[in-house]
């Protein structure tokens, strides 16, 4: 900027000196002073908002006119900085004036206009600055540092015009009248930030007890002011300084007991903080751990916490406690403060585990000339270091049952025994020992005698090649008939020396299937590892064979033969390739292969140039990914493969493949709608840039809110017509364009189809009801295909024997009938509705509504209603009266007549038979004579004759209508009056062996009832197992199941007249013998056969 200045300088004493002369006195000038030949208009420095134009008017003195000529303007231009404004901004306004003119100038701190004739001399020149208002400050923030000072910071935005900063706070309460000023504003020129700080010793003071600050920055320049208001909550921006005296008081294995203190100027912080405790031990995942955070008590400035939950003992920890106010929002971590460290060591204790050990970890050796004596080295894996949990660390073994074998080498990894019997079987237990004692378990190794041990494998070998691959193959040794091998396990050991030294290292095994013969090793580059393998029983193992030596082949490779494609995706290839077997020995480092897109299988040229990618690794790395292709196209691809020291073979056989078809890259282009109709939408597109494939089809997605998209697929048209749309509704449509895949969906179109005839509405209902009007409702049209601008109301009227229609338009939903029912008259209605709407001033009329069929109700004749009530009161008395006289004079006609003394009725016995309810009567048969109703004995079930009469039977009855009367059995009843009592006629039943005498009304019959024959024959009874000969014969009917019964043969029966009776007896004409029978109404007789519903007639 400063530059830039000091050239305009010079530029000004340049001019002043090249041009020279004097100013007329009454002529304007460039500068005061100066003579240049003409002027500006403005003068001097110009400086303008930015979207304001620029307008400079340069104008020739006279003098230059009359050097230049009549059309001296014609020979002026304006000049930018070096760079010639273009001819289209400049007008000439006369023969000695132009004018420059620029809508927008770019903002910029200073460009210097300068007005020059056609030699290049200059007639004047200004300095331009374009600038703006203030603008809005987006990163203004306050912090109050360790509750000591409160400093506020912010970023002025870039302005080329002089902008002044001002900062002020108010507080809360009677406070907030009172506006404190910022004491001093800084710049920083590293940071780029403004900043305002108060403390103690400011004035204005620092107000350390007010929890919200008004903040407000007020900013100025000749264009304007801007004013920006920040409430700042105080308590939640306060950043503590670290916690203090941090120190341990106590460890164990798993746990650190710590203490500290709060700073002591946070100590009056009213709020209080919280505490977050962080850790990282040894042996851990190189991250901080989260060891707590203390929330409770915030104001407690000496805190003690036990750290737990450590997984390693003896392990070296770093903690680091920081701190927080306790109003600072949970989220926002910047308030934590900086952290308070201490490192610190768990306690130790006993090892955790004791060394890791196989089967097959032990190697067995001949012992110098001896065929009876073996050495041994019995190997294990070392345990982690974070598993030694203290000082002095160190193995043990010993063998089991012979404690006076002590090893003659001991290392970390292994023991070497010597002079051990080729016949006997060791056991050999390790375990792991540091100050704190021994672990708790142990490990074992178990060497068989020389007998039962198998043979190793044969013929291990051991093939580098390079970056820690190595190949190890193998020959199963020859076993016995009854050993068999389970698996194999094949150990690495990390040294620092090959074979023949022994493996002082990190001993490493895996166990691999008994069928394997062959197994690739990948461990650590840069280091030399040994490798041994061991062959295992169920119930041993060989020990371990070492390999003995590593081959390593370096050779030159010619082309590659087994080259093929592993897989294709729609954007990359990947290519497989395997070396022969005499290729395998050489260093290999890695494969490239080039690849290019080609114009069509026909034609294999490139279409584009040739690329390639490396793929380092060695011998056993069989394929690369070919990545970021381009979507179903077709590429040749071919492998090299890379040697030490940068070479190459050749390159394999070409390859041909295409890529899969991918998503379109763009969604359907262009999308627009043609066509629409109230039911349908025409939409048209472009395809997508790339097809990527073989577009299958457009996807067309309709929605309607509040629904499920309609999805339609179309093929390869780029145009297709929705049908079966509804009217006036809001419809979004979307295009996809699909291969195998589809592309995204295209930008929403919303289109709302055109208006229609809407469609049938719900039946009218009845929403209110008084006695002078009625009030019908409807719901709009389920589709409304419009904005229904009005209703139809049709409204038939049955009034007397017309009816009457009428139809109203309406705007609203309901439809109210006034004065309904006028004249007292029951008037029934028809309501039906449809709605219309207005399109181009043209009804489209929907379908009528079903019809609600109603009435109008008139006002409640009381009258009526009490003239009803009256007249079934009267019903129900009159009905009730008259059941009352029916059942008195039914029953007057069945009450019983006393006899006088010799005529009382026999009170039969009920106990012996079960009688019926049911009568029967002969149909030729008339009414008895009174003396033959003598015979007829009535029954009831349950009930009990009575003798005594109600009295209603006149003196002058017949004998006859007394014995009616005297065989009705009769009960009390609830009103007093005698009930009528119901005849019984024993029912002829193959299981009923009785004959019973029958007497009754007009209805009985006189016929005496047989049935079965009885064992027991009762006085009064007459057995009899053939049906008598009376004389009589059977009924005139011959098919009559009944059985007369004359005078004559009641006589043969023992029937004794009624004066030989006492007064005593019954009015009944008893048969049989002496009347001592418990039933004196029965005739007994035997039936040697059974007789079904057959009656004996008596006759007399």
């Amino acid at each position: 900027m400063d530059l830039k200045r000091w050239g305009h300088f010079y530029m000004k004493v340049f001019l002043l000196f090249g041009t020279g002369g004097l100013v007329l006195a009454m002529e304007p000038m460039c500068s005061p002073g100066l003579d240049f030949g003409g002027y500006t208009v403005p003068q001097g420095d110009i400086v303008i908002e930015y979207g304001n134009p620029l307008d400079i008017i340069c104008v020739l003195l006279n003098n230059s006119k009359n050097i230049l000529g009549p059309d001296a303007s014609l020979n002026l231009s304006f000049v930018r900085n070096q760079d010639a404004v273009p001819p289209e901004m400049i007008e000439v306004i006369n023969s000695t004036a132009i004018k420059l003119h620029i809508d927008k100038p770019p903002k910029v701190s200073s460009d210097t206009y300068s007005c020059l004739q056609y030699n290049k001399s200059a007639v004047c020149m200004n300095c331009v600055t374009v600038g703006t208002k203030p603008q809005p400050v987006t990163d203004f923030e306050c912090i109050s540092y360790n509750y000591d000072n409160l400093t506020c910071t912010w970023t002025p935005p870039e302005n080329y015009i002089k902008t002044t900063y001002n900062l002020t706070f108010t507080l809360g309460g009677r406070a907030a009248r009172y506006i404190q000023a910022c004491p001093h504003i800084d710049y920083s020129e590293k940071t780029k930030r403004m900043s305002c700080m108060w403390n103690v010793s400011t004035t204005p003071q620092y107000r350390q007890v007010h929890e919200v600050y008004n903040f407000n920055l007020t900013m100025e320049n000749k264009f304007g002011t801007h004013r920006q208001s920040y409430p700042f909550q105080h308590f939640a921006h306060v950043l503590s300084g670290p916690p203090e005296n941090l120190t341990v008081i106590n460890t164990t294995s798993s746990s650190i007991y710590l203490y500290w203190m709060v700073p002591l100027s946070m100590r009056t912080f009213w709020p209080g903080v919280h505490h977050r405790i962080l850790y990282q031990c040894e042996y851990y995942e190189k991250k901080w751990h989260f060891g707590g955070e203390i929330k409770e008590n915030p104001k407690r400035y000496e805190i003690y916490f036990n750290l737990t939950n450590l997984k390693y003992a003896h392990a070296l920890c770093d903690i680091r406690v920081s701190l927080r106010s306790a109003k600072a929002l949970p989220s926002d971590e910047s308030m934590w403060s900086n952290n308070a460290s201490i490192t610190v060591w768990t306690s130790s204790k006993i090892p955790d585990e004791p060394p890791e050990t196989n089967v097959g970890s032990f190697e067995v050796v001949a012992f110098g000339n001896s065929l009876q004596n073996r050495e041994a080295y019995v190997y294990w894996k070392q345990i982690k270091e974070e598993q030694k949990n203290g000082p002095d660390f160190h193995y043990g073994i010993a063998v089991e049952g012979e404690p006076a074998i002590r090893p003659v080498e001991f290392t970390n990894t292994y023991a070497k025994f010597e002079n051990l019997s080729i016949s006997t079987s060791y056991t050999f237990n390790i375990w792991s020992e540091n100050s704190n004692g021994t672990s708790a378990r142990k490990s074992s190794v178990f060497i068989p005698k020389q007998t039962d041990r198998i043979k190793e494998p044969w013929s291990f070998t051991k093939v580098e090649f390079g970056d820690g691959v190595y190949e190890l193959t193998w020959v199963a040794p020859k076993l016995l008939d009854n050993q068999y091998i389970t698996n194999y396990t094949i150990f690495s050991c990390s040294n620092e020396r090959d074979r023949p030294y022994q493996c002082n290292g990190m001993l490493n095994w895996t166990v691999v299937s008994s069928n394997t013969t062959s197994k690739t090793m990948i461990v650590e580059k840069n280091k030399i590892f040994q490798f041994a393998i061991s062959a295992n029983t169920h119930n041993g193992s060989s020990g371990m064979l070492w390999a003995s030596c590593t081959v390593i082949h370096n050779k030159n490779m010619g082309k590659m033969k087994n080259v093929w494609i592993n897989s294709v995706g729609s954007t990359f290839i990947e290519v497989g390739w395997k070396l022969d077997c005499a290729d395998r020995i050489g260093s290999v480092e890695g494969y490239v292969v080039y690849y290019c897109p080609i114009k069509s299988p026909m034609h294999t040229e490139c279409k584009a140039p040739q690329a390639n990618r490396t793929f380092d690794g060695t011998s056993m790395l069989s394929s690369g990914n070919i990545t970021d292709l381009n979507p179903y196209t077709t590429y040749m691809l071919t492998v090299s493969v890379k040697t030490k020291h940068t070479t190459f073979s050749q390159q394999s056989d070409p390859l041909y493949n295409t890529t899969l078809e991918d998503a379109p890259s763009t969604p359907p282009r262009d999308v627009t709608i043609q066509k629409v109709t109230n039911s349908s939408i025409r939409v048209a597109w472009k395809p997508p840039e790339a097809l990527n494939g073989i577009i299958r089809d457009y996807v067309v997605y309709c929605c309607v809110k509040g629904s499920l998209c309609e999805k339609i697929p179309v093929k390869t048209e780029l145009n297709y017509t929705i049908t079966g749309l509804k009217s006036f509704e809001n419809y979004s449509i979307e295009l996809e364009a699909c291969t195998t895949k589809c592309s995204g969906k295209s930008e929403r179109l919303q289109v709302t189809t055109s208006m229609g005839y809407p469609s049938k509405i719900r039946k009218p209902t009845v929403d209110l009801r008084n006695d002078t009007s009625i009030t019908i409702v409807w719901n709009e049209p389920e589709e409304p295909s419009g904005r229904n601008d009005y209703y139809v109301v049709q409204f038939r009227q049955k009034h007397k024997s017309e009816n009457k229609t009428f139809q109203y338009n309406t705007t609203k939903r309901k439809f109210v009938i006034e004065n309904c029912g006028d004249g007292g008259k029951f008037n029934a209605f028809y309501i039906s509705v449809k709605a219309v709407n207005k399109i181009d001033n043209r009804s489209y009329d929907g379908p009528w509504s079903d019809e609600l069929e109603n009435y109008c109700e008139t006002p409640i004749n009381y009258i009526m209603y009490l003239l009803l009530f009256v007249a079934i009161v009267a019903v129900v008395s009159v009905g009730f009266f008259s059941t009352r006289l029916y059942n008195h004079c039914k029953f007057m006609r069945d009450v019983e007549v006393k006899l006088p003394p010799g005529l009382a009725p026999v009170v039969a016995d009920h106990t012996l038979v079960p009688w019926s309810t049911e009568k029967r009567q002969d149909p030729g048969d008339s009414h008895s004579p009174p003396d033959e109703e003598l015979l007829l004995v009535k029954m009831s079930e349950g009930r009990h004759f009575s003798g005594d009469s109600s009295g209603c039977s006149s003196g002058h009855e017949s004998v006859t209508s007394s014995l009616e009367s005297g065989t009705h059995i009769s009960s009390s009843s609830d009103s007093g009056t005698e009930q009528p009592a119901a005849y019984s006629v024993m029912e002829a039943s193959s299981d009923t062996p009785y004959i019973s005498v029958t007497g009754g009304s007009e209805a009985s019959s006189p016929y005496v009832m047989t049935g079965d024959a009885v064992k027991t024959i009762n006085p009064g009874y007459i057995p009899f197992t053939q049906p008598p000969d009376f004389g009589g014969g059977l009924d005139a009917k011959g098919d009559s199941p009944y059985i007369s019964v004359t005078a004559t043969d009641a006589t043969k029966m023992g029937y004794k007249p009624s004066s030989e009776v006492s007064d005593e007896s019954s009015p009944y004409v008893m048969t049989g013998d002496a009347p001592k029978t418990i039933n004196p109404g029965y005739i007994p007789f035997n039936q040697t056969e059974p007789m079904k519903n057959s009656y004996v007639h008596i006759t007399f």
